[in-house]
Formats: C-alpha cells, sequence, structure tokens
C-alpha cells in the first residue's frame, strides 16, 4: 500500500425507518439518512421534566407530577439489566400460545387469523426492537449485552416461525377463503405482507430444502456481521514505511500507525491523499467477506425461486423489480451526469486556485469534500457560521411544533419522565396530541453525541399501533436519535443548517409513525416499502426550505429578532449543497453498484473489478487504483438492493410538495389530504397511497424528471445568490 501510495504521489494526484416484518424477520439498523451530520436541565431532585419551550399555555394533560421509578420506556420490568432476560422468556412464552392457537384454528379461516399473526409479530417487535434501539444507545455495557441476547434470541426464534408449515397453512387457508376476499383492504394486504415473508423464506420447499433456507440465513447473518465489524476496523501501517507527518497526524506507538478516518478537511493534500489510499485501499480480508456475503444472498434467493436477490427484495416495494430501478437510475444519470461533470470542473478550479500541493490539476476523490468546504468559505462562511444563532433548539423544536398544529391540527407536548425511564439525563420525552382525537403516541427525543451512542441519525419504533380487541387503539412509541454537540452550561443549545436538517427530516418519520392508524402493527408508521418510508423524512426537508416556513420560527436566540434575508438565502443555499448535480449522481453511482452487486451471479468480475467499471461509466470524477471505498460501505449490508430508494423517495417528495405544498405550506386543507397518505403506514399499497394525494400514479419519468427539475433550479439559485462573493460581502453587514 505505501509503495502504491508514494508512486501516486510522483506520478498523480490524488459520508430509515426500520421495519419489523413477519413474523419479525429481522432488518439490521439502518440509519435513516445517508449524509448524517453530526436543552434539556436536569432539574435537582430525582423529578426530571423536559425543558421548556412552551408549545402551549396550559400544562401537557398527560404531565405525571408525582416522581416515580421506572424501567426503560416506562416498563417497570427494564429497571435492571436482566430485565431483558424476563422480556425475553416472556415475549417467547407468550408467542408459543399464539402459535398454539394459529394452528388450532388453521381448519377455521377467518380474519382471526391475521390478528392473532398480527399480535404474534407485536409480541415479538415489542421486545426485539426496543432491545435493538437501546444496545445502540444504552452507556452501560451490560446492558447492551443483555439487549443484543435479547435480540439473537428472538431473530432464532422467528427463523423458526418463517419456515413453519403449520403457520403458513393456517394463513393459506385464509387466503384462500370467503372470507379472505371479504375482508377490507388493510387486512388483505397485511395478509399478504405475512404470506409474502413465508415464501421468500422458502416455505413452499421441501423439508431439506427449507432447512437449507435457515442455514442460508444463519450463515448470512453471521457474515454481515463480519462485514460490519472490518467496516469499522482502521487501517494499521508500518510506521517506517509512512512519512513522518502521517505519525504527526493519528495515534501511534513505535512501530505502528492507526488511521481511523479520511481528514477531508484538511489542507493538507498529501495528507488526505496518502490517509485515502491507506484507509481505502483494497483489504482482501474484507473483499472476501462481501464477496462471500452477496453470494450467500444469491444462493438464498436462487433456492426460493427468485433469479437475483434484487428481484427477491424488491418485489414488494414501489419500484416492484430490478428491470424498474435500472430504468429509473439509467435515465437519471442521462440528465444529470453532463451537469455533475461541469460542476467537478468548478470543483477543480477551486482547487487549483487553493494551490493544491498534489497535482492540483486534477479533482480526486480526497478532494471532494475538502472543495465543498472551501466554496462555503470562500462565498458564504461568514453567514453559516452565524446562521446557527437563529437556530436554537428550543426554537426549532417550536418550530415544528407550530407547522404539525397548522396541518394536522396536532400539538407536541412535553412529558415529565420518571427515574429509570430514560438511559441518559438529557434525553426528553412528548406526546403528539390531536385537537379532535387527544393523545397520539409518545417520542423519546435522544438529541446529543455521546461516545457509547451510536453515530447515525435515525429512528426506531419501539411499540407499532395496532387496533385491539377491546376496540381500543395501542398507542404508537417511537425513538428519535440525532448527534448534536452537548451545549455549554448556561447556553442553548444552538444547531447548524446540517443539523436542523436533520432533525426536520427526523421528525419526518415520527409523523409517519404518530399520525399513522393502521389495524395492524406489522404495517403501522415506517414498517412499509422501504421507498415508501423515506417519503415523509424528505418532505420535511421542503418544508424546511421554504422561506414562509423559516419565518415562523428563525429568531436570534438572544434579541428574538428575524433571521436576515441574506442570511436566510445562506441557509436555503446549503440545504442541498453547492454542487447538486454532483452529490446526485454519486448517489446514482452507489445505487448502480448496489443493483449490480446484487444482480445476476456469477458477477463476472470481482466486486472492485466491477466497481472500477462502474465508476468509469457513472462517476463524474476519476477511480483511484487500487482502492476500493465500497468495503467499508455499510448499505451494502442494511440496505441490499434498495440503496436506490433514497433517489426514489426524493422524487416522490419533490412531487408531493410541488403539486400539494409549495403554494401554501400551511394549508390544513391539504394537510389532512396528506395526512390520510400517512395514516395507513404499509397497509395499503404506497404506489395507490401517493396517487390518492397527488391525483395521478408517478412514472419513471415523472420521478427523473423531478429529480432534476431540483438540481437545475438548485443550480438556477446558486448562480443567482452567489454571484458568490458579492453575497458574502453584503451579508457581513447584517451579522
Amino acid at each position: 500500500v505505501i509503495a502504491r501510495t508514494m508512486k501516486c504521489f510522483n506520478s498523480r494526484s490524488l459520508a430509515f425507518s426500520r421495519r419489523c416484518v413477519p413474523l419479525l424477520a429481522r432488518a439490521p439498523f439502518v440509519p435513516s439518512k445517508i449524509c448524517a451530520a453530526p436543552t434539556c436541565v436536569g432539574l435537582a431532585s430525582n423529578h426530571r421534566i423536559n425543558p421548556g419551550w412552551a408549545l402551549n399555555s396550559h400544562s401537557p394533560r398527560y404531565l405525571s407530577v408525582l416522581p416515580k421509578r421506572s424501567g426503560l420506556f416506562d416498563n417497570p420490568g427494564l429497571s435492571s439489566p436482566e430485565g431483558f432476560d424476563a422480556a425475553t422468556e416472556k415475549a417467547l412464552l407468550e408467542a408459543t400460545t399464539l402459535v398454539k392457537n394459529i394452528i388450532e384454528n388453521a381448519e377455521n379461516p377467518s380474519v382471526e387469523i391475521v390478528q392473532m399473526f398480527d399480535e404474534l409479530s407485536d409480541v415479538l417487535c415489542q421486545v426485539a426492537d426496543l432491545a435493538e434501539c437501546i444496545r445502540l444507545v444504552h452507556p452501560d455495557a451490560k446492558t447492551k449485552e443483555k439487549a443484543s441476547n435479547a435480540c439473537v434470541v428472538l431473530t432464532t426464534y422467528v427463523e423458526e416461525l418463517n419456515t413453519s408449515t403449520s403457520l403458513h397453512r393456517a394463513l393459506k387457508n385464509f387466503i384462500e377463503s370467503e372470507g379472505f376476499s371479504e375482508a377490507d383492504e388493510v387486512t388483505r394486504r397485511t395478509a399478504e405482507s405475512f404470506m409474502h415473508d413465508f415464501e421468500i423464506s422458502g416455505i413452499h420447499l421441501e423439508d431439506s430444502a427449507r432447512e437449507q433456507v435457515v442455514k442460508l440465513n444463519k450463515q448470512i447473518l453471521e457474515v454481515s456481521h463480519q462485514f460490519l465489524q472490518n467496516i469499522n476496523q482502521p487501517a494499521v501501517i508500518d510506521k517506517e514505511q509512512c512519512p513522518p507527518f502521517l505519525a504527526e497526524k493519528f495515534p501511534s506507538d513505535s512501530k505502528r500507525i492507526v488511521l481511523t478516518h479520511v481528514p477531508y478537511h484538511s489542507p493538507d493534500s498529501k495528507l488526505r491523499a496518502l490517509s485515502y489510499l491507506i484507509f481505502y485501499g483494497i483489504f482482501p480480508k474484507q473483499q472476501k467477506t462481501l464477496e462471500a456475503l452477496l453470494s450467500l444472498r444469491h444462493k438464498l434467493a436462487a433456492l426460493v425461486g427468485y433469479p437475483t436477490y434484487a428481484h427477491r427484495v424488491l418485489e414488494s416495494l414501489m419500484a416492484g423489480g430490478p428491470e424498474t430501478v435500472s430504468e429509473f437510475l439509467e435515465a437519471l444519470s442521462r440528465k444529470i451526469l453532463p451537469l455533475a461533470r461541469e460542476e467537478a470542473e468548478e470543483m477543480r478550479a477551486l482547487k487549483l486556485e487553493f494551490g493544491d500541493q498534489v497535482n492540483p490539476q486534477v479533482l480526486q476523490p480526497w478532494d471532494i469534500i475538502f472543495t465543498t468546504s472551501l466554496a462555503e468559505k470562500k462565498y458564504l462562511q461568514h453567514g453559516l457560521d452565524s446562521v446557527r444563532n437563529w437556530f436554537s433548539l428550543d426554537s426549532c423544536l417550536a418550530g415544528l411544533g407550530n407547522l404539525f398544529n397548522s396541518l394536522f391540527g396536532v400539538k407536541l407536548e412535553p412529558v415529565s419522565v420518571k427515574d429509570g425511564e430514560t438511559w441518559d439525563h438529557s434525553v426528553q420525552k412528548y406526546a403528539f396530541v390531536d385537537e379532535t382525537e387527544g393523545l397520539l403516541g409518545y417520542t423519546y427525543l435522544d438529541f446529543y453525541d455521546r461516545h457509547e451512542k451510536m453515530a447515525s441519525d435515525c429512528h426506531f419504533t419501539i411499540k407499532g399501533g395496532r387496533e385491539l380487541c377491546d376496540s381500543s387503539y395501542q398507542l404508537p412509541i417511537i425513538t428519535l436519535c440525532c448527534n448534536f454537540q452537548q451545549p455549554s452550561a448556561g447556553k442553548p443549545t444552538l444547531l447548524s443548517q446540517r443539523s436542523v436538517e436533520n432533525l426536520f427530516h427526523e421528525m419526518g418519520h415520527a409523523l409517519h409513525s404518530m399520525l399513522g392508524r393502521p389495524k395492524y402493527q406489522n404495517v403501522t408508521g415506517t414498517r412499509c416499502s422501504t421507498d415508501f418510508a423515506e417519503v415523509p423524512s424528505i418532505l420535511m426537508e421542503f418544508f424546511l426550505a421554504d422561506r414562509r416556513v423559516l419565518s415562523t420560527f428563525a429568531k436570534h436566540h438572544k434579541t428574538n429578532e428575524p433571521l436576515p434575508e441574506a442570511l436566510m438565502d445562506i441557509f436555503r443555499l446549503s440545504s442541498n449543497g453547492f454542487f447538486p448535480a454532483f452529490d446526485t449522481q454519486m448517489q446514482v453511482l452507489y445505487a448502480v453498484m448496489d443493483q449490480k452487486f446484487h444482480g445476476q451471479h456469477p458477477l463476472g468480475d470481482s466486486t472492485v473489478g466491477l466497481f472500477t467499471g462502474l465508476h468509469r461509466d457513472y462517476a463524474p470524477v476519476d477511480y483511484i487504483p487500487q482502492t476500493a471505498w465500497f468495503l467499508r460501505f455499510g448499505h451494502l449490508y442494511g440496505y441490499a438492493a434498495k440503496y436506490y430508494s433514497y433517489l426514489w423517495a426524493r422524487a416522490v417528495a419533490s412531487l408531493i410538495w410541488k403539486s400539494c405544498f409549495e403554494s401554501d405550506p400551511f394549508s390544513r386543507v391539504v394537510g389532512e389530504r396528506y395526512r390520510e397518505m400517512l395514516m395507513y403506514g404499509g397497509g395499503i399499497h404506497p404506489c395507490k397511497l401517493v396517487k390518492n394525494v397527488l391525483g395521478f400514479e408517478p412514472t419513471v419519468s415523472d420521478l427523473v424528471e423531478a429529480l432534476h427539475s431540483n438540481v437545475v433550479e438548485h443550480r438556477e439559485q446558486i448562480s443567482k445568490l452567489t454571484k458568490w462573493k458579492s453575497v458574502a460581502a453584503s451579508n457581513s453587514s447584517v451579522l
């Protein structure tokens, strides 16, 4: 690696919504947003109250006034790590009883079969999803261990259920009965969702083949975990082979240097280049692990009757299959790639102007983030540094509350938490309260970065909403995690533009969970098609970029003065980046790579060889030989064959914004129509829900044009706002 690196110096220059699927066919954690960026005051007593940004003048009706001791998420049984053992055992006992009841009623098919399946899924999900959240955010190692064990035990049990011919027969009997055709649309789709998970698990196969499916699933899980572990492994290099400046920038001992990242923002191009070449150098062990994982996935798909793993995954999504995804990505690339190459030239010019040390004439992968930061510093930095003064966390939450109240008649009310209910003193709890329906559900907000907490912003469903036998409704509980900087003592939490955008994005997921009222928890909120689940969260980014919405809450934290127009322009400009075509085209590359890796097998080449060709055809920047950054790309684990979903969902969100909200982002009439789309979660096909909102079912061409027009419009805004230096200069007078 070092030899290649030094040669390179001489010859060239050289950064979501989880679904608990039946019967809890576990998906790994995936951040709900690709590019995640990185005030709570405890009272003296044990009784804690969330900080007071008062959205309502009266005391919240759900506010507890007496300090009490509880367990995690107000579950007394989870007051200690051992509580996860007891919760898992209880869930397994309840599940066993439900399985028995389903099998006993197999010959008497009715809607009750679907209800029992959903209750079985709920019993398991309530423990597994909660445990998944806690293992990723809790500071205590013992609690993390117990939560992880719960996930493993329940996953193993679910794999057995998904190959149970007795359970399958009970569900099949209902689907083939008159009761199925007479059932409502949500019940039919939920039943079909359960059946789909049986079928992709090979339920139709002979006993020996089903055993092979279970074996393959186990192998896939093991290899996937190994792939993830390798992603986070640092690159360790012999100190004698490295130039001295590298040892000054990274941890080292007398013999080795440990590279944990690439310092993309460093002005030292040699440091960026060498770090990139070492950190993303081809890692044979990881390449072998990835190729083994892809091969196992393909074997599983072929065994259960699909031509590729992508076909198996995409069958139930909005796109419907890899052919449609390929059509979407190819058409998008034809529109965007020429624009992306133009922006690459602009980035190269910035690099040249800066006086880069390593082949300044060529834009390299390690230059992308740096040149973007150069653009921000050159044209907007003064504004970007100052704009956070208008975005305290409290004011942003208040702005979200006002927006929800305008659109849906829903308020956010802070709720006190009991001792032991949360995993960190800074975690806040809010109730979503409808003006007519009352309490809709609870959201726990874990805002701040901690060393023991996962680094990505995300949404967890802790308890899904569903209708209960007594006609009451099981209220949803979710957790939103962000990674904002811890506030200084006595000072408010001030958010960067990226942090505000992440907050709005995650609150879009919260809306999906809180406003949904499906009959079955298996299809509640974000438990829906992946390429649909990101639509509400991305739509919230469009609201954030609107001047009218910004003006309702962007107030200076000291003076309460509104955000000046010039800074508002800067905020809105930076929301989509300086190089929107370049960024979009890189997402196309990632998505195409994902599809190819999960397409026809054998691949015909190594993953490195295949990616080299894809990079040449789709990337606006040159590929660096002997590097393979995708070997550290975690989405190949969690979003296998589904990475296109981010682009697809952004296109759908754009169409909804332009058709419904662009003329009036506070319209209650339109808000209620949009609420109908969120009401059913995954209980109705997403294409039908989108059609009901838009008035038409968008084609691939519509989706491509939506993204293309967004890029073009943003580029025009950049051209108008900048005359870049003049904007920056004019801003100095208002800061």
